[in-house]
């Protein structure tokens, strides 16, 4: 076909109000507060598993300590009924009271902290453990086992010091002198071993009353127990959305023990805090969402800091649950009459 000039002249208007077209398109798409909103599969809406999490009504919150921190990190129970808190360049030691007994001044962030014989108290400041006296002095400050790690527990059991490491995906063994012993939890398909997955930085450590070593495996949701030389001894594993199950990308984060063996566990992402029997048998629930202020129907970002930042059972038998936002340690007990 034989282009006119007629066509060649209106060529370039055409052209022209095709991309002032696009333009004011891709402006009004920018500028507009009425863009659809994304598709069910693309949102993090959590409210019907939020309805359904609420506690039990079995355990209720008894009292709580105001810890004078911000954004607290960890926490541990010490002697004689104090406890130990950290947050950002500062551990405190508390009275039961919640008053204030030292400071230690620290160059980092503790993440875990263990009370020991000695008068000693050992914290994991970033990616490796500070040995502390009670009077705040630092005794020592042992080296990283790796550049990428990232302490999250800290265990001692049996004359040796146990480290959740999130950042190398494995639990440290350490002798109390700091000489490194053991890397457990990793991949070793000759021993059976399927590794630790850890795709957030929460990984947990904790002894039963029988002596056993439990750590968490989070990707996987559930638990594994070794020997301290590594042997795998057992594991169970409970990946669902229902309250009987760890449900996100890596639950539980928390674990600790009371004494007839029931465990205790804490979930970030969805708060709630449940407890299992001895066999693994889910119980009940102690706090649930609203319990941490995630009412149903609210919209979590998933990239929000959690509440739940440690989870403690003291010689009382009572649960007692480090809430970050509120800066408190949170104190839980079965109702009175409760079996």
């Amino acid at each position: 076909m034989m282009e006119t000039n007629e066509t060649k002249s209106l060529f370039p208007w055409i052209s022209g109000a095709a991309v002032i077209l696009l333009g004011v398109t891709v402006v009004a798409l920018f500028m507009s507060d009425h863009r659809p909103e994304p598709g069910t599969a693309f949102r993090f809406d959590v409210a019907g598993f939020q309805e359904r999490s609420k506690a039990d009504g079995i355990y209720e919150e008894t009292g709580n300590l105001p810890l004078p921190l911000e954004r607290p990190t960890a926490a541990a129970p010490g002697a004689e009924g104090t406890f130990f808190a950290a947050a950002r360049d500062k551990i405190i030691h508390l009275n039961p009271d919640g008053s204030v007994l030292q400071e230690f001044a620290v160059s980092g962030v503790p993440r875990c902290l263990v009370s020991g014989n000695e008068n000693r108290l050992y914290a994991g400041v970033d990616g490796h453990i500070e040995v502390w006296s009670l009077g705040g002095d630092l005794l020592e400050s042992w080296q990283p086992a790796g550049e990428k790690s990232w302490l999250t527990s800290l265990l001692l059991h049996e004359e040796n010091l146990y480290s959740a490491d999130a950042g190398l995906r494995c639990v440290l063994r350490y002798d109390l002198s700091g000489a490194l012993l053991q890397r457990i939890g990793e991949k070793d398909a000759g021993r059976d071993i399927p590794g630790l997955i850890v795709p957030t930085p929460f990984l947990d450590i904790a002894v039963d009353p029988l002596g056993a070593f439990w750590t968490t495996n989070p990707g996987r949701h559930g638990l594994e127990s070794y020997r301290p030389d590594g042997e795998l001894l057992s594991a169970w594993y409970r990946p669902a959305m229902g309250t009987a199950g760890f449900c996100g990308c890596s639950n539980p984060a928390h674990i600790a023990f009371l004494p007839d063996g029931t465990l205790v566990t804490a979930e970030h992402g969805l708060s709630r805090v449940k407890l299992y029997s001895p066999d693994q048998q889910f119980l009940m629930m102690v706090a649930g969402p609203e319990t941490f202020g995630e009412s149903p129907g609210m919209m979590l970002p998933q990239d929000q800091e959690p509440a739940i930042r440690d989870l403690l059972v003291d010689e009382k038998r009572r649960i007692l649950v480090l809430d970050a936002k509120k800066a408190q340690l949170r104190i839980f007990e079965k109702k009175k009459g409760m079996p």
